[in-house]
C-alpha cells in the first residue's frame, strides 16, 4: 500500500473517532458547543473522504486495471490520477482528468462550509471572551481557509478550462497537442491552435527522474504553436507526461512503443 493511501486512511479513522467523541459531549458551556460542532465537522469530513475514496475505487474498477491492457485493446479508458487515458482504435488520448478537478472543487466547498459551521455561530463568544481565543485569530483563520479554498477552486477550474489533450495518432504518424477548448470551435483543422510532433520521435523518447519521473520526447520536426507546451519543455524535449510512480511511466513507455510497432518491424515512417 502506498504511503499517501496509508496516511489518508489514518486521517479518515482519526477524523471519525475524534468526531464521534466530540459529538457525544453534553452541551453545558459555549466551549462544549464549539467542541460538538467541531466533532460534527470532523465526522462530515471523514465521511466525505470515504465517499471520495469509494468513487475512486469504483472508477478504477470501471476502467482498465493497467495501461498495458488498455493499449492492447481497441477501445477503453485507464484512470491513473490525475491522468485519464483513452484508446480509440489507432489513437491514444492523454489528458488530466476533469472529474478529479471537479472533486477538488467539491472538497474545497465542503471544507469552507464546515469551517463556517464550526466558527461563525461562536463569533459572539469569541468577541466576549467566553471562549479563550481572540476574535482576530479566528477571523484570520477563517480568511486563510477561505483563501486556500479559493486557490484550490481556481486551480481546478484553470485545469479544466486550459486542459491540454495529447493525441498519439498511429494513422497520421503525428502527436497532436491542443487545448480542450479547441473541441468547441468549428474549425478543427487550424494547426495554428495546436502543436504537432512526428510520432517517430517517440523512438528516441527517454525517462528521466527529476522529483517526478518524466517521459521526454524530442522536439525535432515540430509544427504549430510551441507556446502550448512552453512549461513542459526540458532540455529541448517535451514532457509528454510525468508521475512519481516509476513503474507506471516505464510501463507506459513500453506499452506505447509496442502499440506503435517500434519493437517490431510493423512501423513505417510517412
Amino acid at each position: 500500500m502506498k504511503k499517501n493511501s496509508i496516511s489518508t486512511y489514518f486521517l479518515i479513522v482519526l477524523f471519525i473517532l475524534v468526531g464521534i467523541y466530540l459529538s457525544s459531549i453534553t452541551y453545558i458551556t459555549p466551549i462544549s458547543l464549539f467542541a460538538i460542532r467541531t466533532g460534527h465537522g470532523l465526522l462530515i469530513a471523514g465521511i466525505t473522504i470515504i465517499l471520495g475514496k469509494l468513487l475512486g475505487i469504483y472508477r478504477k474498477r470501471k476502467t482498465f486495471s493497467s495501461v498495458e491492457l488498455l493499449l492492447s485493446g481497441d477501445f477503453g479508458e485507464f484512470y491513473f490520477p490525475p491522468w485519464i487515458f483513452k484508446k480509440k482504435k489507432n489513437a491514444i488520448f492523454i489528458s488530466t482528468d476533469v472529474k478529479s478537478s471537479i472533486s477538488t472543487i467539491f472538497g474545497s466547498v465542503v471544507a469552507c462550509i464546515l469551517v463556517s459551521y464550526i466558527f461563525i455561530p461562536s463569533f459572539d463568544d469569541f468577541i466576549n471572551g467566553i471562549i479563550e481565543i481572540s476574535f482576530g485569530t479566528i477571523l484570520m483563520l477563517l480568511v486563510s481557509i477561505y483563501l486556500l479554498g479559493l486557490v484550490f477552486i481556481s486551480f481546478s477550474l484553470f485545469s479544466i478550462i486550459r486542459r491540454v489533450i495529447r493525441v498519439i495518432d498511429k494513422e497520421t504518424h503525428i502527436i497532436r497537442i491542443y487545448r480542450s477548448i479547441k473541441l468547441d470551435k468549428k474549425n478543427q483543422d487550424d494547426d495554428k491552435k495546436e502543436l504537432q510532433i512526428p510520432i517517430s520521435n517517440l523512438k528516441n523518447s527517454e525517462i528521466e527522474p527529476r522529483g517526478y519521473y518524466q517521459y521526454l520526447v524530442p522536439l525535432e520536426g515540430i509544427k504549430g504553436e510551441l507556446k502550448l507546451i512552453n512549461h513542459w519543455i526540458y532540455n529541448e524535449k517535451y514532457i509528454l507526461i510525468q508521475s512519481r510512480d516509476e513503474n507506471f511511466i516505464t510501463n507506459l513507455n513500453s506499452g506505447i512503443r509496442k502499440f506503435l510497432g517500434f519493437q517490431t518491424s510493423s512501423f513505417s515512417e510517412k
